[in-house]
Protein backbone atom coordinates (compact mmCIF):
# COMPACT_ATOMS: atom_id res chain seq x y z
CA UNK A 1 0.00 0.00 0.00
CA UNK A 2 2.83 2.34 0.88
CA UNK A 3 4.68 1.61 -2.40
CA UNK A 4 1.52 2.30 -4.39
CA UNK A 5 1.37 5.80 -2.91
CA UNK A 6 4.90 6.44 -4.09
CA UNK A 7 3.98 5.20 -7.55
CA UNK A 8 0.99 7.57 -7.67
CA UNK A 9 3.17 10.53 -6.75
CA UNK A 10 5.84 9.57 -9.27
CA UNK A 11 3.20 9.32 -12.01
CA UNK A 12 1.80 12.72 -11.05
CA UNK A 13 5.30 14.26 -11.08
CA UNK A 14 5.94 12.70 -14.50
CA UNK A 15 2.69 14.22 -15.75
CA UNK A 16 3.78 17.67 -14.54
CA UNK A 17 7.12 17.17 -16.30
CA UNK A 18 5.37 16.10 -19.51
CA UNK A 19 3.15 19.19 -19.49
CA UNK A 20 6.14 21.44 -18.86
CA UNK A 21 8.17 19.84 -21.68
CA UNK A 22 5.21 20.08 -24.04
CA UNK A 23 4.69 23.75 -23.21
CA UNK A 24 8.36 24.62 -23.76
CA UNK A 25 8.49 22.50 -26.91
CA UNK A 26 5.63 24.58 -28.27
CA UNK A 27 7.79 27.69 -28.44
CA UNK A 28 11.33 26.32 -28.30
CA UNK A 29 11.68 22.73 -29.46
CA UNK A 30 11.32 23.47 -33.18
CA UNK A 31 13.93 26.18 -32.81
CA UNK A 32 16.53 23.60 -31.76
CA UNK A 33 15.74 21.29 -34.64
CA UNK A 34 15.69 24.03 -37.29
CA UNK A 35 18.89 25.76 -36.21
CA UNK A 36 19.97 28.06 -39.08
CA UNK A 37 23.02 30.02 -37.94
CA UNK A 38 25.25 30.81 -34.95
CA UNK A 39 23.09 33.73 -33.87
CA UNK A 40 19.48 32.88 -34.61
CA UNK A 41 16.81 30.22 -34.31
CA UNK A 42 13.79 29.91 -36.53
CA UNK A 43 10.70 31.16 -34.76
CA UNK A 44 8.27 28.45 -35.89
CA UNK A 45 5.71 28.71 -33.16
CA UNK A 46 2.15 29.96 -32.91
CA UNK A 47 1.50 32.23 -29.88
CA UNK A 48 -2.25 31.54 -29.78
CA UNK A 49 -1.63 27.80 -29.68
CA UNK A 50 0.88 28.27 -26.87
CA UNK A 51 -1.55 30.35 -24.83
CA UNK A 52 -4.35 27.86 -25.36
CA UNK A 53 -2.28 24.86 -24.33
CA UNK A 54 -0.92 26.72 -21.30
CA UNK A 55 -4.39 27.71 -20.14
CA UNK A 56 -5.60 24.14 -20.60
CA UNK A 57 -2.72 22.78 -18.51
CA UNK A 58 -3.37 25.36 -15.77
CA UNK A 59 -7.04 24.38 -15.68
CA UNK A 60 -6.12 20.70 -15.54
CA UNK A 61 -3.82 21.22 -12.55
CA UNK A 62 -6.38 23.43 -10.85
CA UNK A 63 -8.94 20.64 -11.22
CA UNK A 64 -6.37 18.13 -9.92
CA UNK A 65 -5.92 20.28 -6.84
CA UNK A 66 -9.68 20.24 -6.24
CA UNK A 67 -10.57 16.67 -7.23
CA UNK A 68 -7.61 14.46 -6.25
CA UNK A 69 -7.81 15.14 -2.48
CA UNK A 70 -11.46 14.05 -2.56
CA UNK A 71 -10.53 10.58 -3.84
CA UNK A 72 -9.74 8.51 -0.74
CA UNK A 73 -7.69 5.93 -2.61
CA UNK A 74 -5.19 8.66 -3.57
CA UNK A 75 -2.96 10.30 -0.99
CA UNK A 76 -2.97 13.79 -2.51
CA UNK A 77 -3.35 17.14 -0.81
CA UNK A 78 -3.62 15.75 2.73
CA UNK A 79 -0.31 16.59 4.37
CA UNK A 80 0.74 19.75 6.19
CA UNK A 81 2.12 21.63 3.19
CA UNK A 82 -1.45 21.97 1.90
CA UNK A 83 -2.59 23.74 5.11
CA UNK A 84 -1.07 27.04 4.00
CA UNK A 85 -2.92 30.23 5.04
CA UNK A 86 -5.30 31.79 2.55
CA UNK A 87 -3.24 34.99 2.41
CA UNK A 88 -0.08 33.09 1.45
CA UNK A 89 -1.96 31.25 -1.30
CA UNK A 90 -3.34 34.54 -2.65
CA UNK A 91 0.08 36.23 -2.62
CA UNK A 92 1.61 33.24 -4.41
CA UNK A 93 -1.19 33.31 -7.01
CA UNK A 94 -0.82 37.03 -7.62
CA UNK A 95 2.94 36.68 -8.07
CA UNK A 96 2.46 33.80 -10.53
CA UNK A 97 -0.21 35.78 -12.43
CA UNK A 98 2.07 38.82 -12.69
CA UNK A 99 4.91 36.66 -13.99
CA UNK A 100 2.59 34.89 -16.42
CA UNK A 101 1.17 38.11 -17.92
CA UNK A 102 4.28 40.28 -17.89
CA UNK A 103 7.45 38.22 -17.83
CA UNK A 104 6.44 35.05 -19.68
CA UNK A 105 5.93 36.74 -23.14
CA UNK A 106 9.44 38.21 -23.01
CA UNK A 107 10.89 34.90 -21.81
CA UNK A 108 9.13 33.03 -24.65
CA UNK A 109 10.32 35.52 -27.25
CA UNK A 110 13.94 35.63 -26.07
CA UNK A 111 14.04 31.87 -25.73
CA UNK A 112 12.52 31.13 -29.14
CA UNK A 113 14.73 33.70 -30.84
CA UNK A 114 17.87 32.19 -29.28
CA UNK A 115 18.87 35.35 -27.40
CA UNK A 116 19.06 33.55 -24.04
CA UNK A 117 21.09 30.69 -25.52
CA UNK A 118 23.45 33.09 -27.28
CA UNK A 119 23.96 35.19 -24.13
CA UNK A 120 24.60 32.04 -22.06
CA UNK A 121 27.06 30.78 -24.67
CA UNK A 122 29.01 34.03 -24.62
CA UNK A 123 28.91 34.37 -20.83
CA UNK A 124 30.20 30.85 -20.04
CA UNK A 125 32.04 30.14 -23.36
CA UNK A 126 29.76 27.23 -24.23
CA UNK A 127 28.70 25.68 -27.49
CA UNK A 128 25.46 27.21 -28.77
CA UNK A 129 23.63 23.89 -28.80
CA UNK A 130 24.70 23.15 -25.19
CA UNK A 131 23.46 26.61 -24.21
CA UNK A 132 20.17 25.96 -26.02
CA UNK A 133 19.66 22.69 -24.13
CA UNK A 134 20.45 24.41 -20.80
CA UNK A 135 17.92 27.15 -21.54
CA UNK A 136 15.42 24.47 -22.52
CA UNK A 137 15.88 22.68 -19.18
CA UNK A 138 15.55 25.94 -17.23
CA UNK A 139 12.27 26.69 -19.01
CA UNK A 140 10.99 23.19 -18.25
CA UNK A 141 11.89 23.61 -14.55
CA UNK A 142 10.13 26.99 -14.44
CA UNK A 143 6.94 25.57 -15.95
CA UNK A 144 7.07 22.60 -13.53
CA UNK A 145 7.15 25.05 -10.64
CA UNK A 146 4.29 27.01 -12.16
CA UNK A 147 2.07 23.99 -12.75
CA UNK A 148 2.77 22.57 -9.26
CA UNK A 149 2.04 25.99 -7.74
CA UNK A 150 -1.34 25.95 -9.48
CA UNK A 151 -2.08 22.47 -8.15
CA UNK A 152 -0.88 23.43 -4.65
CA UNK A 153 -2.88 26.65 -4.54
CA UNK A 154 -6.19 25.06 -5.50
CA UNK A 155 -5.53 22.06 -3.19
CA UNK A 156 -5.14 24.54 -0.34
CA UNK A 157 -8.25 26.51 -1.31
CA UNK A 158 -10.44 23.43 -1.69
CA UNK A 159 -10.26 22.85 2.08
CA UNK A 160 -13.02 25.39 2.38
CA UNK A 161 -15.36 22.54 1.33
CA UNK A 162 -13.99 20.20 4.04
CA UNK A 163 -13.90 22.69 6.90
CA UNK A 164 -16.77 24.94 5.99
CA UNK A 165 -16.42 28.64 5.31
CA UNK A 166 -16.46 29.77 8.95
CA UNK A 167 -13.95 27.16 10.16
CA UNK A 168 -11.77 27.79 7.10
CA UNK A 169 -11.64 31.48 7.95
CA UNK A 170 -10.77 30.64 11.57
CA UNK A 171 -8.10 28.03 10.84
CA UNK A 172 -6.74 28.77 7.36
CA UNK A 173 -6.51 32.56 7.33
CA UNK A 174 -4.00 34.66 9.21
CA UNK A 175 -6.64 37.23 10.10
CA UNK A 176 -9.07 34.57 11.35
CA UNK A 177 -6.48 32.65 13.36
CA UNK A 178 -5.16 35.88 14.86
CA UNK A 179 -8.66 36.95 15.82
CA UNK A 180 -9.34 33.47 17.26
CA UNK A 181 -6.15 33.58 19.32
CA UNK A 182 -6.94 37.07 20.60
CA UNK A 183 -10.52 36.07 21.43
CA UNK A 184 -9.37 32.93 23.30
CA UNK A 185 -6.81 34.96 25.20
CA UNK A 186 -9.48 37.51 26.13
CA UNK A 187 -11.98 34.88 27.28
CA UNK A 188 -9.35 32.98 29.25
CA UNK A 189 -8.35 36.16 31.06
CA UNK A 190 -11.90 37.26 31.80
CA UNK A 191 -11.94 35.21 34.99
CA UNK A 192 -8.62 36.68 36.04
CA UNK A 193 -9.91 40.17 35.27
CA UNK A 194 -13.06 39.49 37.29
CA UNK A 195 -10.96 38.09 40.13
CA UNK A 196 -8.74 41.15 40.01
CA UNK A 197 -11.65 43.60 40.01
CA UNK A 198 -13.43 41.81 42.85
CA UNK A 199 -10.36 40.91 44.89
CA UNK A 200 -8.42 44.18 44.65
CA UNK A 201 -8.91 46.74 47.35
CA UNK A 202 -8.85 49.94 45.29
CA UNK A 203 -8.94 51.99 48.48
CA UNK A 204 -5.85 50.35 49.99
CA UNK A 205 -2.76 52.46 50.56
CA UNK A 206 -0.39 50.34 48.36
CA UNK A 207 -2.84 50.47 45.43
CA UNK A 208 -3.13 54.26 45.76
CA UNK A 209 0.67 54.50 45.80
CA UNK A 210 0.85 52.53 42.55
CA UNK A 211 -1.72 54.87 40.93
CA UNK A 212 0.18 57.93 42.15
CA UNK A 213 3.52 56.66 40.86
CA UNK A 214 2.09 55.80 37.42
CA UNK A 215 0.27 59.14 37.22
CA UNK A 216 3.43 61.10 38.08
CA UNK A 217 5.36 59.09 35.52
CA UNK A 218 2.72 59.77 32.85
CA UNK A 219 2.64 63.47 33.70
CA UNK A 220 6.43 63.72 33.47
CA UNK A 221 6.54 61.97 30.10
CA UNK A 222 3.62 63.97 28.68
CA UNK A 223 5.05 67.29 29.86
CA UNK A 224 8.43 66.50 28.37
CA UNK A 225 6.85 65.46 25.10
CA UNK A 226 4.53 68.47 24.91
CA UNK A 227 7.45 70.79 25.54
CA UNK A 228 9.39 69.14 22.75
CA UNK A 229 6.38 69.29 20.41
CA UNK A 230 5.72 72.97 21.16
CA UNK A 231 9.32 73.74 20.35
CA UNK A 232 8.97 71.77 17.11
CA UNK A 233 5.75 73.63 16.31
CA UNK A 234 7.44 77.01 16.66
CA UNK A 235 10.34 75.85 14.48
CA UNK A 236 8.29 74.14 11.76
CA UNK A 237 5.15 76.18 11.94
CA UNK A 238 2.69 73.51 13.14
CA UNK A 239 2.13 70.13 14.65
CA UNK A 240 2.96 67.10 12.61
CA UNK A 241 1.98 63.44 12.51
CA UNK A 242 4.59 62.77 15.19
CA UNK A 243 2.48 64.71 17.71
CA UNK A 244 -0.30 62.17 17.62
CA UNK A 245 2.17 59.28 17.62
CA UNK A 246 3.94 60.64 20.68
CA UNK A 247 0.72 61.04 22.65
CA UNK A 248 -0.25 57.48 21.71
CA UNK A 249 3.20 56.29 22.85
CA UNK A 250 2.75 58.02 26.22
CA UNK A 251 -0.59 56.33 26.79
CA UNK A 252 0.73 52.87 25.86
CA UNK A 253 3.89 53.37 27.91
CA UNK A 254 1.90 54.37 30.99
CA UNK A 255 -0.46 51.43 30.53
CA UNK A 256 2.52 49.06 30.44
CA UNK A 257 4.04 50.64 33.54
CA UNK A 258 0.70 50.45 35.35
CA UNK A 259 0.23 46.79 34.41
CA UNK A 260 3.72 45.89 35.57
CA UNK A 261 3.42 47.81 38.83
CA UNK A 262 0.00 46.35 39.56
CA UNK A 263 1.24 42.84 38.81
CA UNK A 264 4.20 43.36 41.12
CA UNK A 265 1.93 44.73 43.84
CA UNK A 266 -0.44 41.75 43.47
CA UNK A 267 2.43 39.25 43.62
CA UNK A 268 3.89 40.88 46.74
CA UNK A 269 0.45 40.98 48.35
CA UNK A 270 -0.16 37.28 47.64
CA UNK A 271 3.30 36.33 48.93
CA UNK A 272 2.63 38.33 52.08
CA UNK A 273 -0.69 36.53 52.59
CA UNK A 274 1.07 33.16 52.20
CA UNK A 275 3.65 34.20 54.78
CA UNK A 276 0.93 35.28 57.22
CA UNK A 277 -0.85 31.95 56.64
CA UNK A 278 2.36 30.07 57.43
CA UNK A 279 2.82 32.14 60.61
CA UNK A 280 -0.73 31.35 61.69
CA UNK A 281 0.00 27.67 61.18
CA UNK A 282 3.09 27.85 63.38
CA UNK A 283 1.18 29.79 66.06
CA UNK A 284 -1.72 27.33 66.07
CA UNK A 285 0.59 24.32 66.18
CA UNK A 286 -0.65 23.00 62.84
CA UNK A 287 2.43 23.90 60.83
CA UNK A 288 2.68 22.02 57.53
CA UNK A 289 5.76 22.47 55.34
CA UNK A 290 4.94 23.54 51.77
CA UNK A 291 6.97 24.23 48.63
CA UNK A 292 5.08 27.41 47.71
CA UNK A 293 7.13 30.25 46.32
CA UNK A 294 7.01 33.25 48.67
CA UNK A 295 8.78 35.69 46.32
CA UNK A 296 10.61 38.45 48.17
CA UNK A 297 9.62 36.81 51.46
CA UNK A 298 11.52 33.65 50.58
CA UNK A 299 14.16 34.10 53.28
CA UNK A 300 11.51 34.82 55.93
CA UNK A 301 9.60 31.71 54.86
CA UNK A 302 12.76 29.60 55.09
CA UNK A 303 13.32 30.87 58.63
CA UNK A 304 9.72 29.99 59.46
CA UNK A 305 10.24 26.54 57.96
CA UNK A 306 13.21 25.99 60.28
CA UNK A 307 11.14 27.26 63.22
CA UNK A 308 8.33 24.91 62.25
CA UNK A 309 10.70 21.96 61.90
CA UNK A 310 12.18 22.76 65.30
CA UNK A 311 8.69 23.10 66.74
CA UNK A 312 7.62 19.74 65.33
CA UNK A 313 10.83 18.13 66.58
CA UNK A 314 10.29 19.62 70.04
CA UNK A 315 6.70 18.37 70.14
CA UNK A 316 7.80 14.91 69.02
CA UNK A 317 10.55 14.89 71.61
CA UNK A 318 8.16 15.98 74.33
CA UNK A 319 5.65 13.28 73.39
CA UNK A 320 8.43 10.70 73.45
CA UNK A 321 9.63 12.07 76.79
CA UNK A 322 6.15 11.79 78.30
CA UNK A 323 5.84 8.23 77.01
CA UNK A 324 9.26 7.35 78.45
CA UNK A 325 8.34 8.90 81.80
CA UNK A 326 5.12 6.89 81.93
CA UNK A 327 6.98 3.67 81.11
CA UNK A 328 9.71 4.57 83.62
CA UNK A 329 7.18 5.03 86.40
CA UNK A 330 5.47 1.77 85.49
CA UNK A 331 8.74 -0.17 85.35
CA UNK A 332 10.16 1.38 88.54
CA UNK A 333 6.92 0.63 90.36
CA UNK A 334 7.01 -2.98 89.21
CA UNK A 335 10.69 -3.55 90.00
CA UNK A 336 10.47 -1.89 93.43
CA UNK A 337 7.17 -3.48 94.32
CA UNK A 338 8.37 -7.06 93.72
CA UNK A 339 11.14 -7.17 96.40
CA UNK A 340 9.17 -4.93 98.77
CA UNK A 341 6.19 -7.28 98.61
CA UNK A 342 8.45 -10.22 99.34
CA UNK A 343 10.07 -8.38 102.27
CA UNK A 344 6.69 -7.47 103.79
CA UNK A 345 5.46 -11.04 103.34
CA UNK A 346 8.45 -12.63 105.03
CA UNK A 347 8.40 -10.11 107.88
CA UNK A 348 4.82 -11.17 108.54
CA UNK A 349 5.93 -14.80 108.56
CA UNK A 350 8.74 -14.03 111.03
CA UNK A 351 6.26 -12.42 113.39
CA UNK A 352 4.55 -15.80 113.72
CA UNK A 353 5.93 -17.37 116.93
CA UNK A 354 4.92 -20.86 115.94
CA UNK A 355 7.46 -21.22 113.11
CA UNK A 356 10.54 -23.36 113.64
CA UNK A 357 14.09 -22.12 113.85
CA UNK A 358 14.97 -23.61 110.46
CA UNK A 359 12.04 -21.87 108.79
CA UNK A 360 13.02 -18.63 110.51
CA UNK A 361 16.56 -18.91 109.08
CA UNK A 362 15.17 -19.58 105.60
CA UNK A 363 12.90 -16.55 105.83
CA UNK A 364 15.79 -14.36 107.03
CA UNK A 365 17.93 -15.56 104.06
CA UNK A 366 15.15 -14.63 101.66
CA UNK A 367 14.78 -11.24 103.33
CA UNK A 368 18.52 -10.66 103.02
CA UNK A 369 18.49 -11.58 99.32
CA UNK A 370 15.49 -9.38 98.54
CA UNK A 371 16.93 -6.48 100.55
CA UNK A 372 20.20 -6.70 98.65
CA UNK A 373 18.29 -6.75 95.35
CA UNK A 374 16.37 -3.66 96.40
CA UNK A 375 19.61 -1.98 97.46
CA UNK A 376 21.25 -2.76 94.09
CA UNK A 377 18.20 -1.50 92.25
CA UNK A 378 18.19 1.82 94.11
CA UNK A 379 21.96 2.21 93.67
CA UNK A 380 21.67 1.53 89.93
CA UNK A 381 18.85 4.01 89.58
CA UNK A 382 20.88 6.62 91.46
CA UNK A 383 23.93 5.85 89.30
CA UNK A 384 22.15 6.15 85.96
CA UNK A 385 20.41 9.35 87.06
CA UNK A 386 23.73 10.99 87.93
CA UNK A 387 25.39 9.71 84.74
CA UNK A 388 22.58 10.89 82.45
CA UNK A 389 22.63 14.40 83.97
CA UNK A 390 26.43 14.59 83.95
CA UNK A 391 26.48 15.11 87.71
CA UNK A 392 29.39 12.77 88.24
CA UNK A 393 33.10 13.28 88.96
CA UNK A 394 35.53 11.33 86.79
CA UNK A 395 39.00 10.25 87.83
CA UNK A 396 40.71 10.22 84.43
CA UNK A 397 43.93 8.22 84.32
CA UNK A 398 45.79 5.98 81.92
CA UNK A 399 43.92 2.67 82.02
CA UNK A 400 44.76 -0.62 80.33
CA UNK A 401 41.38 -1.89 79.12
CA UNK A 402 42.83 -5.34 78.32
CA UNK A 403 43.75 -5.74 82.01
CA UNK A 404 40.21 -4.74 83.02
CA UNK A 405 38.72 -7.38 80.71
CA UNK A 406 41.11 -10.07 82.02
CA UNK A 407 40.20 -9.17 85.59
CA UNK A 408 36.48 -9.41 84.78
CA UNK A 409 37.07 -12.78 83.10
CA UNK A 410 38.58 -14.15 86.30
CA UNK A 411 35.99 -12.55 88.60
CA UNK A 412 32.99 -13.91 86.67
CA UNK A 413 34.55 -17.25 85.72
CA UNK A 414 32.06 -19.28 87.75
CA UNK A 415 29.01 -17.42 86.40
CA UNK A 416 30.34 -17.76 82.84
CA UNK A 417 30.67 -21.53 83.22
CA UNK A 418 27.17 -21.83 84.69
CA UNK A 419 25.69 -19.77 81.83
CA UNK A 420 26.60 -22.46 79.29
CA UNK A 421 27.93 -19.81 76.90
CA UNK A 422 31.35 -20.23 75.29
CA UNK A 423 33.09 -16.87 75.73
CA UNK A 424 35.77 -16.00 73.15
CA UNK A 425 38.18 -13.30 74.33
CA UNK A 426 39.96 -11.67 71.40
CA UNK A 427 42.26 -8.79 72.29
CA UNK A 428 45.89 -7.83 71.69
CA UNK A 429 48.66 -9.32 73.78
CA UNK A 430 50.07 -5.83 74.34
CA UNK A 431 48.54 -3.27 76.64
CA UNK A 432 45.86 -0.97 75.24
CA UNK A 433 46.11 2.20 77.27
CA UNK A 434 43.41 4.87 77.20
CA UNK A 435 42.69 7.94 79.31
CA UNK A 436 39.56 6.82 81.15
CA UNK A 437 38.04 6.54 84.59
CA UNK A 438 39.07 3.02 85.57
CA UNK A 439 36.19 2.42 87.99
CA UNK A 440 33.50 3.65 85.55
CA UNK A 441 35.03 1.70 82.66
CA UNK A 442 35.11 -1.43 84.82
CA UNK A 443 31.39 -0.91 85.55
CA UNK A 444 30.62 -0.52 81.81
CA UNK A 445 32.43 -3.74 80.84
CA UNK A 446 30.95 -5.64 83.80
CA UNK A 447 27.39 -4.60 82.92
CA UNK A 448 27.83 -5.77 79.33
CA UNK A 449 29.35 -9.12 80.37
CA UNK A 450 26.59 -9.67 82.93
CA UNK A 451 24.04 -8.75 80.25
CA UNK A 452 25.43 -11.58 78.07
CA UNK A 453 25.32 -14.02 80.99
CA UNK A 454 21.69 -13.14 81.82
CA UNK A 455 20.19 -12.86 78.33
CA UNK A 456 22.52 -14.97 76.13
CA UNK A 457 21.42 -18.33 74.74
CA UNK A 458 23.04 -21.42 76.20
CA UNK A 459 25.36 -23.54 74.04
CA UNK A 460 26.28 -20.56 71.85
CA UNK A 461 29.41 -18.49 71.57
CA UNK A 462 29.94 -14.92 72.75
CA UNK A 463 32.78 -12.71 71.53
CA UNK A 464 34.56 -9.92 73.38
CA UNK A 465 36.88 -8.15 70.93
CA UNK A 466 39.30 -5.25 71.26
CA UNK A 467 40.27 -3.62 67.95
CA UNK A 468 42.76 -0.75 67.89
CA UNK A 469 43.72 1.69 65.15
CA UNK A 470 45.49 5.05 65.08
CA UNK A 471 42.47 7.10 66.08
CA UNK A 472 40.26 4.95 68.26
CA UNK A 473 39.83 1.69 70.14
CA UNK A 474 36.73 -0.40 69.51
CA UNK A 475 35.46 -2.89 72.10
CA UNK A 476 32.75 -5.26 70.85
CA UNK A 477 30.44 -7.54 72.87
CA UNK A 478 28.65 -10.05 70.61
CA UNK A 479 26.22 -12.77 71.65
CA UNK A 480 23.04 -14.63 70.60
CA UNK A 481 19.96 -13.64 72.58
CA UNK A 482 17.85 -16.35 74.21
CA UNK A 483 14.75 -14.16 73.77
CA UNK A 484 13.44 -12.89 70.46
CA UNK A 485 14.46 -9.23 70.11
CA UNK A 486 11.37 -7.32 69.02
CA UNK A 487 12.45 -3.91 70.31
CA UNK A 488 14.39 -1.21 68.51
CA UNK A 489 18.09 -0.96 69.35
CA UNK A 490 17.81 2.54 70.82
CA UNK A 491 14.95 1.45 73.10
CA UNK A 492 17.14 -1.12 74.86
CA UNK A 493 19.27 1.65 76.37
CA UNK A 494 16.26 3.31 77.99
CA UNK A 495 16.00 2.97 81.74
CA UNK A 496 14.16 -0.11 83.10
CA UNK A 497 13.86 -1.61 79.61
CA UNK A 498 14.71 -5.30 79.22
CA UNK A 499 14.98 -7.65 76.29
CA UNK A 500 12.56 -9.83 78.25
CA UNK A 501 9.38 -7.77 77.98
CA UNK A 502 7.55 -10.05 80.43
CA UNK A 503 10.12 -8.97 83.08
CA UNK A 504 10.34 -12.48 84.50
CA UNK A 505 14.16 -12.61 84.47
CA UNK A 506 16.44 -11.22 87.13
CA UNK A 507 17.72 -7.71 86.45
CA UNK A 508 16.81 -4.07 86.83
CA UNK A 509 16.80 -3.05 83.19
CA UNK A 510 19.38 -0.37 84.00
CA UNK A 511 22.56 -2.18 82.92
CA UNK A 512 22.67 -0.96 79.33
CA UNK A 513 21.45 2.52 80.28
CA UNK A 514 24.26 2.84 82.85
CA UNK A 515 26.83 1.50 80.39
CA UNK A 516 25.75 3.96 77.71
CA UNK A 517 25.77 6.98 80.04
CA UNK A 518 29.16 6.12 81.55
CA UNK A 519 30.62 5.55 78.08
CA UNK A 520 29.40 8.86 76.70
CA UNK A 521 30.56 11.00 79.65
CA UNK A 522 34.06 9.66 78.91
CA UNK A 523 33.84 10.96 75.28
CA UNK A 524 33.10 7.46 73.99
CA UNK A 525 30.41 6.20 71.67
CA UNK A 526 27.90 3.48 72.55
CA UNK A 527 26.13 1.65 69.72
CA UNK A 528 23.77 -1.34 69.70
CA UNK A 529 23.37 -3.43 66.55
CA UNK A 530 20.58 -6.03 66.27
CA UNK A 531 20.55 -8.56 63.44
CA UNK A 532 17.74 -11.05 64.07
CA UNK A 533 18.81 -12.68 67.38
CA UNK A 534 22.45 -11.55 67.10
CA UNK A 535 23.04 -8.81 69.68
CA UNK A 536 26.12 -6.59 69.38
CA UNK A 537 27.33 -3.68 71.49
CA UNK A 538 30.14 -1.53 70.07
CA UNK A 539 32.11 0.86 72.27
CA UNK A 540 34.43 3.39 70.67
CA UNK A 541 36.97 5.30 72.76
CA UNK A 542 39.39 7.94 71.43
CA UNK A 543 43.09 7.27 71.69
CA UNK A 544 45.35 9.74 73.53
CA UNK A 545 46.80 10.81 70.15
CA UNK A 546 43.45 12.31 69.11
CA UNK A 547 43.23 14.48 72.20
CA UNK A 548 40.32 12.47 73.60
CA UNK A 549 37.94 13.39 70.77
CA UNK A 550 36.34 10.96 68.34
CA UNK A 551 35.75 11.99 64.72
CA UNK A 552 32.09 12.15 63.76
Amino acid sequence: MKNSKYVEKIVFAAFILFCAVHTVYRYYGIGIINYTSDTAFSQNYNSSTLVTSTVIFLIIFALCGIILPILKKFDFGKNRKFNAPFELVCITGIICLIILTNAVPDIVENTASGIFAEDLSILYNLDVRVSAVAVFMLNVAAWCVGFFATYWGFACLRQVFDLGLLNYIKERTLIGSSFKTAFNAFTSNCDRLEEFLLGTDFTSRPFRKVIQAVSLNLAAVVCTGIGTLILTWFMNGGFTFYTVMYILFCIIYSAVIFTWALKFYTAVSNDYKKLIHTMDGVISGEYIQTNDDHGIFKVANEKLMHIGEGFNAAVKKEVESQRTKAELITNVSHDLKTPLTAIITYISLLEDASISEDERKKHIAVLKRKSNRLKILIEDLFEVSKASTGDITLDIKEVDIVSILKELRLEHEDRIKKSGIDFKWEFPEDRVVLKLDGQRTYRVFENLIVNIIKYGMRKTRAYIEVIKDNKSVKVCFINVSKQELNQAADMLTERFVRGDESRNTEGSGLGLAIAKSLTEIQNGKFKIIINKDLFTVELNFPTPETGGILAV
